[in-house]
């Protein structure tokens, strides 16, 4: 059998020696204090329905700590780590029997004996490993090198990414889960790009505004995941301003608002949308004549510098053109001042000159 096939099937890595959650013989007396009685189904269908199976009872000893805290608050009972690794264990429980969809987030990368990356999430006590065909989509072509070598940068790209798992496997005295995150993808995609409201609309739209995770960022753009669909979002898309470095301003783990501009979902296995940060906030350019006028003088933030000249952030929004200097190109971040000379409707560019520079270079 596979990984891939252990990780379908529940099962853990060849690596894993201990069995997926050791069941012992129904016992029909109480348990030990020391032992917490579970019942758990023995298997989840596709849709996440239990089998009809008979159930089957795990113990873990050395969960719960039964000495008496006395709380500040007065209240009977104190949260201990004891009680805090048993609460963790049944939530990761109920995602194995029915599906229950996870967070967390991606905090390291490593590879199997095998050679095979996964992704390593921490959930309380337990390492959660998600193996790189389960976490993210193969790229369209390897380009002739190790798939392997591949999948690794792909995930240390992912790294800090806030991302959905469901648990395919328990390995309780490692304190190890399997788990898969396309599978919780494929979930969240069935429930909001189908699903719908109480009145029966669609829960998503094209010009509906919605939260998306950033999962990885680059100097062009930011790849975000918006309820199981994977897309990227190129750095025109993210500001009305210019930015130079989509790094500068966006991170793994942060979540942002998108607006939904173009939506396919004909095919449910290959949802496509088009999103953009800057259409959920209101056009600068629509106010820029109650802002600024042509001849004044404004202050404002060097943000880029290339061979249309120098890219000036004024309050508001607003970017100011302007021309390289006699006195020498602005280091970028530095204060200027400028004198408006042109506001275009059309264009929706303003253009002038940088009167007085803090920080140059010669």
């Amino acid at each position: 059998m596979t990984d891939k096939e252990d990780i379908i099937q529940g099962g853990v890595p060849p690596e894993a020696a201990d069995p997926i959650i050791p069941a012992d013989p129904v016992d029909q007396n109480k348990p030990p204090d020391n032992q917490i009685a579970l019942q758990t189904d023995s298997g989840a269908g596709e849709n996440g329905d239990s089998n009809t199976g008979p159930a089957v009872t795990q113990k873990f000893t050395n969960i719960r700590n039964e000495e008496r805290i006395v709380s500040i608050d007065q209240q009977r009972s104190v949260e201990t780590e004891a009680d805090k690794q048993m609460s963790d264990l049944l939530d990761l429980l109920e995602s194995l029997r029915s599906k229950k969809i996870m967070t967390g987030k991606i905090e390291g990368v490593e590879s199997t004996s095998s050679g095979i990356p996964s992704a390593v999430l921490q959930y309380g006590e337990f390492k959660v490993v998600i193996p790189c065909y389960e976490c993210v989509n193969p790229p369209a072509d390897f380009r002739d090198q190790d798939p392997n070598t591949v999948y690794h940068y792909i995930l240390s790209k992912h790294l800090g990414a806030e991302i959905d798992f469901i648990v395919k496997g328990i390995d309780q005295e490692g304190e190890v889960v399997v788990a898969s995150r396309k599978e919780a993808m494929a979930i969240r995609r069935r429930q909001f790009y189908y699903g719908k409201d109480r009145e029966g609309n669609n829960l998503l739209y094209e010009g509906a505004i919605a939260e998306a995770r950033v999962v990885s960022v680059i100097r062009a753009g930011i790849f975000v995941e918006l309820f199981g669909v994977h897309t990227y979002i190129p750095v025109s898309e993210l500001s009305y301003q210019r930015i130079l470095d989509a790094a500068a301003y966006y991170q793994n783990g942060q979540r942002v608002l998108v607006k939904i501009m173009k939506l396919d979902r004909s095919d449910p296995k290959d949802v496509q949308v088009t999103l953009s940060v800057k259409h959920t906030k209101k056009n600068p350019y629509d106010t820029v004549h109650e802002r600024f006028t042509v001849g004044n003088h404004y202050i404002g933030t060097v943000t880029m510098v290339d061979i249309n000249g120098v890219f000036v952030a004024l309050d508001g929004g607003i970017d100011c053109l302007c021309p390289f200097p006699i006195r020498g190109r602005p280091l970028i971040g530095s204060r200027v001042t400028v004198r408006i000379h042109s506001i275009s409707d059309e264009t929706r560019r303003v253009r002038g000159d940088i009167i007085y520079s803090s920080y140059v270079l010669g």
